[in-house]
C-alpha cells in the first residue's frame, strides 16, 4: 500500500513540476536534460517497486514513456494558451 501511495505522490509532484509555468524559461541546457533523465529514471524505479505481476510489468516502461509524451503535449498546449491570453503580447500566426 505504501508503494502505491508513494507512486501516486511522485506522479502528482512530477506532473505539477512539469506543468508549472516558469518565468522566462532559459534555453535548453545540459543540466535540464540531466534533471529530466533523473526525474523519469526515478519515476520508473518507483513504479517498478509496485506490487505488479510480470504481465503488467511489461507495460510499465512504455506507459511511463507515453506519460512523458503526454506531459510534453500538455506543456505545449499550456504555453499556447498562456500566449493567447496575454493581451499586451502580439499574436504571430
Amino acid at each position: 500500500m505504501w508503494a502505491w501511495l508513494f507512486f501516486g505522490a511522485y506522479t502528482l509532484a512530477l506532473t505539477t513540476a512539469s506543468l508549472m509555468p516558469g518565468a522566462d524559461m532559459p534555453a535548453i541546457s545540459y543540466n535540464d536534460k540531466v534533471a529530466h533523465f533523473a526525474a523519469y529514471f526515478l519515476f520508473a524505479a518507483v513504479a517498478q517497486a509496485l506490487p505488479l505481476t510480470s504481465r503488467h510489468l511489461r507495460f510499465l516502461i512504455p506507459g511511463i514513456a507515453l506519460y512523458g509524451l503526454m506531459l510534453e503535449g500538455c506543456q505545449g498546449l499550456l504555453l499556447s494558451l498562456i500566449h493567447i491570453s496575454e493581451p499586451t503580447r502580439p499574436l504571430y500566426i
